[in-house]
């Protein structure tokens, strides 16, 4: 991990839904990359991985995540 430098690119992340409605879980995928995020359980690393939305291991849930109010203010700002 590298401290943030707010120009996007290698450490832009997207959320996409893994099903229609826009609701958990969710894939982090890094820019137009084709990588996601994916996880090792057993030694509890954090890695990018090619995507695989069929992955558990590449599935994330948040508690409180309002997708649509997050898409809003992207299209807002441009983005």
């Amino acid at each position: 991990m590298y401290p943030c430098h707010g120009q996007g690119g290698n450490q832009q992340w997207k959320i996409r839904p893994t099903n229609r409605n826009k609701s958990n879980p969710l894939h982090l995928v890094l820019g137009a990359s084709g990588v996601c995020l994916d996880s090792d359980p057993k030694s509890r690393l954090v890695f990018v991985k090619s995507c695989d939305y069929t992955s558990p291991t590449q599935s994330w849930t948040w508690e409180k995540l309002k997708f649509d109010v997050a898409e809003h203010s992207l299209k807002e700002a441009g983005l």
